[in-house]
């Protein structure tokens, strides 16, 4: 149950000079090692310091699914234990039980046609294999497979252990291994990660980013013939991050890849590797420019293949939130591991693995992933598992023959949609094809099913290793492995086939453009003395000071000097000088700081976000995002909460202990009301503790907002929550630490909207989090000690829709319900302050925010799209841009449509999907807009009187800010007015700017 995090960065696993324990190998006469042509004689042979002194040996040879096919005893040729046969098509195991051995066989042709660039394979030969023989295997099995990239590593700092020194072969032969991909004529995914202590570590990143890049330029200069592609880092949203945000990742990321373009190395540079989607990291990445550098985003899956849709949906969209909807998507990790400790698994857990690893190969396929990796090519253990597709001598387990399968069924395919399919033993039928014959690739919704395709002209049935499956007299055939691939005629699909299908939804529209390199980087720098640091952002570790700095590097890794205008933007609090000019010299740095005003800002858990831009003669050349949070007491975080709830921990009855393999979790009382969880005589390998607290009855988690909780670790760790949905093993989580593991009190808030599936526990069939269903939450976690300590004081349940949250509607409203609102709120100053200051937001967007909105407009995610409409109904679009030339550059459908109806006041979804133009009269002073079969109706242009004529440009929204402003003037306590200061600084043309301004001058002007 365990966060399973992958510590293939800090591990390795050699495997000696001999494939097995006693030197035993297994030699085919003809053909590779392990692969052998299907339906042709084959000799294989066995060498070993065992194989002339066991006798005669006895062997077996079972199927896929582990079934007996032969048996004998081998011949002995030349002192060699010999087996002639003939295999069929697919999986074969060959058991010698005297030796206690298996080995795996595929026979299967090697693959001969044109690459396909989506099959790839996480390789980490580097740091896995160290036996030349087995890597060369390897290489060649890969190749004969169709596979056209292999991920690999390399330590950075192992390879250049000094600036001024290079050790290229110190990294487990690294400049021999890729001199032997080279050969071999396969490409490799370089994964840079481990930056030297001598750049000047900031946590794990490089400080030094002028370094970084001259050492990448050099590295791309050597390698760049073997590479088709560079990731940069691995996982850094998680702890090879260092628990540092996404602005400093980005930072070595921007770095990297200018020198890497220095090269001139043509294959794409990946960003991201994230393990998984944490809303906090990824908007954060977003805003710090590095997809600016990339040319595609990388995260790694180990769920479910039923999940990997609704995965793939939330980093697509993110995407084209971002301003890069077409940016290929690469799945560069994606396993299912089977039990450590044997040299082999069982059938049972390999057919497993082997059906997860393909099944995800056809999802990510159909999902419009760019390039797929399983994890991993060589034998590896980790943790309580084993990830290997091959055993420790290189011999293929089932997982590599099912995604080898998968390679020669699929490869030059298209996804064409999917088939309707009668019965519930099929989740998923994916159709594939070329024009001529398609491919279905029937998922089944249990580990052995029956199928049936009526009125489609089948012309061949395949396993999941690529045996032949028969069809019975009634045309029904069993799905044995999970999967199955239907050679079907494609003009027979007929209206079966369904096109418009959420995975198509998911595809790039076109091809995109790779972006100009810029040589300026811009990193924030918070002193870590007054900051830490987590994944989500900053904290500032004195909540009650009044006034900070931030500070930021700008780093020119040119050759020329810049002249360069650096700017603060700053929501939730202010700077008296928000724009600074900076001479930056080729290859230097230069420092910037800022004073910023922090009286009223850090209110319960609303973060500062700051922006930084980096602007040049030629326009914006880099930016930075990150947010500076403060930490509440529990009693100012429930001061703004109506009615929150708070949860009886101290009932020990409701908690049961769940821990990992070996370890012993007591779950004791804390005085006066709370909880200590205690971890003892833990032994070292996956240690996590997650105990699972029962709600009482009258509690549900279906409206719930999120978890307020105060509580300390101990020691170091990863502190997580986890709900679970009913009693079905579907785990929800916190995709980072809620607290920092420092031994002191800490009060966080668990937002229930940002946590993500689990994919250590049980697949979720409908891909939602079911709220409704939670009856049991965990607060534990994955520890790095025998023992350690979890102490919860309070545990609150927040609310939404509480009377103030509906107050605050009627305000939109008429003057009669809007008034009645107004009276009652101005009774509960103590409540309606701390909302007010999260609801109002000063009237400020630029035209970056603005292209991300109208992408939003359109999302095929409805609720994305109707946030991004009710959004700009408040942030309008005239706030960035002049009305003229909104409409010049918005021109499709729907959403110039969209944008329209934002923009006039209309409901969302009320103009038709056919053109709007904008009209000008009077000499071009003013605009009509014009749809045919509605009308003209006005657009107003000038910001100024947006609002103010009580016709034309009804903006309720706007109606409701003022009506706030004129509340909170009304109240006029310091904390009041700072949301009226903060308000003023808006758009000085729009009405509650102004508004809030000249609140603000009547309060100052009345102070005695």
């Amino acid at each position: 149950m365990g966060y399973a995090t992958l510590l293939l960065a800090t591990a390795i696993a050699t495997l000696g000079d001999d494939p097995g324990p006693d030197g035993l190998r297994m030699e085919p006469v003809n053909g590779r090692w392990f692969r052998v042509e299907p339906g042709k004689p084959a000799t294989l042979r066995w060498k070993g310091t065992e194989a002339g002194k066991a006798g005669p040996l006895r062997f077996i040879v079972r199927d896929y699914a582990g079934t007996e096919e032969a048996a004998g005893t081998l011949a002995v040729r030349d002192g060699s234990p010999t087996l002639d046969r003939t295999f069929s098509q697919g999986y074969h195991e060959i058991e010698l039980p005297g030796l206690k051995r298996r080995f795996g066989l595929i026979a299967a042709t090697a693959f001969s046609g044109r690459p396909d660039p989506f099959f790839a394979i996480d390789g980490a030969l580097t740091w896995l294999t160290a036996d030349d023989r087995v890597r060369q295997a390897l290489i060649a099995e890969a190749r004969d497979a169709g596979i056209t990239l292999v991920r690999e590593r390399v330590r950075w700092g192992s390879i250049q252990p000094a600036k001024d020194r290079w050790a290229w072969d110190a990294d487990g032969k690294a400049d021999g291994l890729r001199l032997a991909f080279r050969r071999a004529d396969l490409p490799i995914l370089e994964m840079a990660h481990d930056a030297p202590a001598w750049t000047g570590l900031e946590g794990v990143y490089p400080g030094d980013l002028a370094a970084t890049a001259d050492s990448w330029r050099e590295i791309g200069r050597r390698w760049q013939k073997t590479w088709g592609g560079v990731e940069l880092w691995n996982e850094p949203d998680i702890q090879f991050g260092g628990d540092r945000p996404a602005d400093q990742y980005a930072a070595f990321g921007k770095a990297a890849a200018t020198g890497l373009r220095a090269a001139g190395i043509d294959a794409p540079i990946v960003a991201g590797v994230v393990s998984n989607f944490s809303p906090d990291f990824q908007e954060t990445l977003a805003g710090s420019g590095l997809l600016e550098r990339a040319d595609a985003f990388s995260f790694h899956d180990y769920g479910s293949a039923i999940d990997l849709e609704s995965k793939t949906a939330r980093f697509r969209n993110w995407l084209r939130n971002s301003g890069r909807p077409d940016m290929p998507l690469w799945l560069t990790e994606c396993g299912w591991p089977w039990k450590r400790g044997a040299e082999r698994p069982t059938a049972e857990e390999d057919v497993k693995s082997a059906g997860a690893i393909a099944a995800k190969a056809v999802e990510a396929r159909a999902c419009g992933v760019a390039r797929y990796f399983p994890f991993v090519l060589p034998y590896y253990e980790e943790n309580a598992n084993n990830f290997g597709m091959t055993d420790r001598g290189g011999s293929p387990l089932r997982s590599f023959a099912a995604y080898a399968q998968t390679i020669r069924a699929l490869a030059g395919l298209e996804y064409l949609g999917d088939l309707k399919v009668e019965g519930s033993e099929i989740g998923r039928a994916r159709v594939f094809g070329d024009g001529k014959a398609a491919v279905v690739v029937l998922l089944a919704a249990k580990p052995t099913a029956m199928a049936k395709l009526p009125g489609l002209t089948i012309l061949h049935i395949e396993g999941a290793d690529g045996r032949e499956v028969r069809a019975r007299d009634d045309e029904s055939f069993e799905i044995a492995d999970g999967l199955a691939f239907v050679r079907v005629d494609q003009g027979t699909l007929g209206d079966r086939l369904v096109v418009k299908t959420a995975a198509m939804s998911l595809r790039p529209a076109k091809t995109e453009v790779r972006a100009k390199p810029s040589s300026i980087v811009v990193r924030p720098h918070l002193d870590p003395a007054r900051f830490l640091t987590s994944t989500s952002g900053y904290r500032i570790k004195d909540s009650g000071q009044t006034r900070t700095d931030l500070a930021a590097e700008v780093w020119n890794l040119g050759d020329e000097a810049e002249s360069i205008e650096l700017t603060l933007h700053l929501e939730g609090a202010r700077t008296d000088r928000p724009r600074r000019q900076i001479q930056a010299g080729p290859h230097q740095k230069v420092v910037a700081t800022w004073s910023v005003d922090l009286k009223g800002s850090l209110v319960g858990f609303r973060p500062i976000r700051a922006t930084l831009e980096a602007e040049g003669t030629g326009g914006l050349l880099d930016r930075a995002e990150f947010r500076v949070g403060g930490e509440p007491s529990l009693e100012s975080a429930l001061a703004g909460l109506s009615h929150p709830t708070r949860l009886p921990i101290d009932d020990l009855t409701r908690w049961k202990p769940s821990i990992s393999a070996g370890g012993i979790l007591k779950v004791e009382p804390l005085p006066p009301a709370g909880c200590r969880l205690r971890i003892v005589d833990h032994p070292k390998g996956d240690r996590w503790a997650y105990p699972e607290f029962r709600l009482p009855d009258g509690v549900s988690m279906r409206n719930a907002r999120a978890l307020i909780v105060r509580a300390r670790c101990e020691k170091s760790a990863q502190v997580r929550a986890f709900f679970w949905e009913g009693e079905s093993g579907v785990g929800y989580l916190t995709p980072s630490p809620i607290i920092q593991a420092d031994a002191a009190w800490h009060v966080a808030r668990i937002e229930l909207d940002r946590l993500v599936l689990s994919s250590a526990n049980e697949p979720d069939p409908d891909e939602f989090f079911d709220r409704h269903t939670v009856r049991r939450i965990s607060l534990g976690m994955n520890n790095e000690h025998a023992s350690n300590a979890l102490e919860i004081s309070d545990l609150y349940v927040e609310w939404p829709g509480d009377e103030i949250g509906a107050l605050w509607k009627d305000l939109e409203k008429d003057e009669v319900e809007a008034s009645r609102a107004l009276l009652i709120l101005s009774t509960r100053p103590a409540e309606v302050v701390p909302f007010l200051k999260e609801q109002l937001r000063p009237l400020r967007l630029d035209a970056v925010r603005l292209k991300a909105y109208l992408l939003r407009l359109v999302s095929p995610n409805e609720a994305l799209a109707k946030k991004a409409f009710e959004d700009l109904e408040y942030f309008d679009p005239r706030l960035a841009m002049d009305l003229t030339a909104l409409m010049e550059k918005t021109t499709e459908t729907p959403m110039r449509q969209r944008l329209v109806e934002v923009l006039s006041g209309r409901e969302r979804g009320s103009l038709k999907e056919i053109a709007v133009e904008l009209r000008s009269f009077d000499n071009g002073k003013n605009f009509n807009f014009f749809q045919p079969n509605v009308g003209s109706w006005w657009a107003e242009r000038d910001l100024s009187l947006l609002n103010t004529r009580g016709w034309g440009d009804n903006k309720r929204k706007w109606t409701r800010a003022v009506r706030a402003i004129a509340l909170l003037e009304h109240i006029g306590t310091p904390e009041a007015r700072k949301i009226l200061e903060d308000m003023a600084t808006g758009h000085p043309d729009a009405l509650p700017t102004r508004v809030a301004a000249e609140a603000v001058r009547r309060l100052r002007d009345s102070r005695p």
